[in-house]
């Protein structure tokens, strides 16, 4: 994230899609840029399915 001033809208649109009650772990920092000058947020998930689940 280039400006944590964004963290509130997406923390916002985050909620829209986890269970809040128990939300994934998760990590934000501010970098000086990021690869493309126009982006403002980069994203990286891992998700795992129980063997059960399929």
């Amino acid at each position: 994230m280039t400006d944590v001033g964004h963290l509130p809208a997406v923390r916002t649109a985050r909620d829209e899609h986890v269970d809040t009650e128990r939300p994934p772990a998760g990590t934000a920092v501010q970098v000086a840029a990021l690869f493309r000058p126009e982006l403002l947020l980069e994203v990286e998930a891992l998700a795992l399915v129980a063997e059960d689940a399929r």
